[in-house]
């Protein structure tokens, strides 16, 4: 499966929250991995934590890890079993 992100979040450094986001994906609440005033493009831990909550089954751990760490790094196509 392929899923187009609109804006990867970053730090305000230029880090990219690959961590945070595979935590939001796992069922964590955005405001408990990451501060809206401390990163770019805070709307996008939402739009994770949606798109987490309308998956119809979440792929194991390491999997949504492939998942997060790929759409973080630009990588166009990412499987998801």
């Amino acid at each position: 499966m392929i899923v187009a992100v609109p804006a990867v979040p970053r730090t305000l450094t230029g880090k990219k929250l690959e961590v945070p986001v595979e935590r939001i994906l796992q069922g964590a609440r955005p405001a408990e991995v990451a501060a809206d005033g401390a990163i770019t493009h805070p709307e996008m831990l939402a739009w994770f934590a949606r798109y987490a909550r309308s998956s119809d089954s979440l792929p194991d751990s390491e999997i949504v890890h492939d998942y997060a760490v790929s759409k973080l790094a630009g990588i166009d196509r990412t499987t998801v079993h």
